[in-house]
């Protein structure tokens, strides 16, 4: 990623780290490195400034490049540095934040906990201006090597080990202050003819990127494996005790999402009005952000995080010791548990989803055709239902059904987590292992829910209606039921990545995209980084502070500061508005360049 933004200098050098051991850093989740503007930063702001916009500077009068990025990063390290949470060699020593890929900010490179394995100088020689002279001079030079056999050669192969290289000691680039008065600005904004990577760099650290990807629509990935996530110190301002910000995100979709003052959809008026709602629903959490939270709820998440940081021991100022403290985590990898609900529930649910859609073909009145459509959805059903379900006798009365249904939701829905109930009182959790707990058994609870009830009521058709072929009058209501209640779901689930892929694959030279930080919607080939302010050169915020984000619920229909105006359409044929994001499609190199 440093070579794809900041290669393509005349001085360009990539340094390589490794850590001597375990080291702790904060991580701040979502695209906390994107400077699009539109909420992803708000939290880090909060821990800097205590508010989501920063100081007021130069009136916003001139554009600052990447210097409120180095602030940033200054300031985080600042903030660990003044709660004494880290120091060289000791607790907190870097902060990880994530755009198209992850990206490590570290405080000190003093730090012990590190150390230089290689420095590379990664200029590459200019590509010549080509003009009627250089053409007739390189012919010249041809005709003399091939009289004279003076091509140069390449070295041959060997597989004889060359033994370990040296360690560098020096840093420091040559020709270069080692505090620099301003950060560097990218090299992009010159778009050199002559630079022979300029193009391609950003497709080769964004293909490079894609290696670390967890679960999407096209399955399951192995996701960031070089930071481990210590899940018993995670915190959310979608915790409870941020009242004031869950009060001020309730009016705003109690009023566009037409819900309850308990939460509940009131739903909508036509059939098309009720896609169009869903849709709403469904992506509702890709416009929360902390543009209004309060001080109060922002200073208890900063006495929040310094609690966790503390009880991990991350302060110990012991160098010896390879990582935090687990005294006081349960080491319940929450991580793989909401990992595997999401892996296991999100591609049946989906599944489902196009059974119930696929009805739509069927004649219902034709008996044949609807017993094969009502046994694929039975089995579907049958494979949620399986490991928590006993099938009754043939005798068995309505209140023992009941009975069943109820034991059989209690075997899902806490399938995870029983050994975690107060009645066995078997560990102690932290108070933020106990809120993913709670979020884990709501969101079984609802998944859980539907299967159960669905589930049965398949059972029971299939037993009552298909060996008599009675009429499926009724049946048609009862799927309807069923079929809305998934849909219903899957809105409140909101679990877009999952279903949002590019549908017909791509071919091998191709890679799966959404328009993602730093690179651009692609419209066509030759845009890759988003326009500064007033179209200039910039990373899409204003004066060095984000600015420019997606419309919000509160101005959808405007566009005046959201996304770039629309340019000439290209391959992959990209629009520049919302709907880009949830239509990924395969994009070659040349797109990205």
């Amino acid at each position: 990623m440093s070579y794809g933004i900041m290669g393509s200098e005349r001085n360009s050098h990539i340094l390589t780290y490794q850590t001597t051991k375990q080291t702790g850093c904060l991580y701040f989740d979502g695209e906390s490195a994107t400077l699009f503007g539109s909420g992803m930063m708000d939290a880090q702001m909060l821990f800097i400034y205590g508010n989501v916009t920063g100081p007021h500077v130069d009136d916003g009068r001139r554009f600052r490049g990447l210097e409120d990025e180095y602030n940033r990063a200054s300031g985080l390290c600042q903030w660990v540095k003044d709660k004494s949470l880290g120091g060289l060699g000791w607790g907190v020593e870097g902060i990880v934040r994530m755009n198209a890929g992850f990206e490590m900010i570290w405080c000190n490179f003093t730090s012990p906990s590190v150390r230089l394995l290689t420095k590379t100088n990664a200029t590459a020689p200019l590509l010549r201006e080509v003009d009627e002279d250089a053409v007739s001079e390189d012919r010249n030079i041809e005709a003399r090597s091939e009289k004279t056999g003076g091509r140069a050669t390449v070295p041959e192969y060997t597989n004889t080990s060359p033994g370990y290289y040296p360690l560098p000691t020096d840093t420091s680039p040559p020709d270069r202050s080692k505090e620099p008065d301003q950060p560097p600005m990218p090299p992009s904004w010159r778009s050199s003819a002559q630079e022979p990577f300029l193009a391609s760099q950003t497709w080769g650290w964004f293909e490079s990127a894609t290696w670390h990807y967890g679960s999407t629509g096209m399955g399951a990935g192995r996701g960031e494996s070089r930071v481990k996530p210590l899940t018993c110190g995670f915190l959310t301002f979608y915790d409870p005790i941020y009242q004031e910000q869950q009060l001020d995100r309730a009016v705003t979709e109690r009023k566009k999402l037409n819900l309850t003052t308990d939460g509940y959809w009131m739903g909508p008026g036509t059939q098309e009005s009720r896609k169009a709602a869903l849709k709403e629903l469904t992506r509702r959490k890709r416009y929360h952000s902390l543009r209004n939270i309060s001080a109060a709820d922002a200073h208890i998440m900063s006495i929040a995080a310094e609690r966790v940081l503390k009880s991990l021991e991350f302060n110990k100022s012991d160098r010896s010791r390879a990582g935090p403290s687990m005294k006081n985590c349960t080491e319940i990898d929450w991580r793989a548990v909401t990992n595997d609900i999401v892996q296991r529930y999100a591609p049946r649910l989906q599944q489902l989803n196009t059974i119930f859609a696929r009805r739509s073909n069927i004649d219902m009145k034709n008996s044949t055709a609807t017993r094969s459509w009502f046994m694929g959805l039975r089995q579907h059903t049958h494979f949620l239902l399986m490991p928590y379900f006993e099938y009754p006798t043939q005798s068995t009365n309505q209140d023992e059904i009941a009975m069943l249904a109820q034991q059989t939701l209690s075997r899902c829905q806490y399938q995870y987590t029983r050994l975690l109930a107060p009645d066995l009182n078997t560990v102690g959790l932290t108070p933020e292992e106990a809120l993913i707990m709670s979020a884990v058994e709501e969101t079984l609870g609802n998944i859980c829910l539907w299967v159960v009830s669905a589930g049965l009521a398949v059972e029971q058709e299939w037993l009552d209606r298909f060996d008599s072929l009675q009429s499926s009058s009724s049946l048609i209501s009862r799927i309807n039921i069923w079929q809305t209640g998934l849909e219903e779901l899957m809105a409140w689930l909101g679990w877009v990545d999952q279903w949002s892929y590019c549908k017909n694959g791509c071919a091998q030279d191709e890679v799966c995209f959404i328009p993602m930080w730093p690179m651009d919607n692609i419209d066509q080939p030759g845009r890759r980084i988003w326009p500064g302010p007033g179209g200039g050169p910039g990373y899409g915020y204003r004066y060095g502070r984000p600015g420019t984000r997606y419309p919000s619920y509160n101005d959808r229909n405007d566009n005046s500061e959201g996304p770039p105006g629309k340019r000439p359409k290209g391959p992959p044929n990209w629009s520049t508005n919302e709907e880009s994001l949830w239509e990924p499609k395969c994009i070659k190199t040349e797109y990205a360049m």
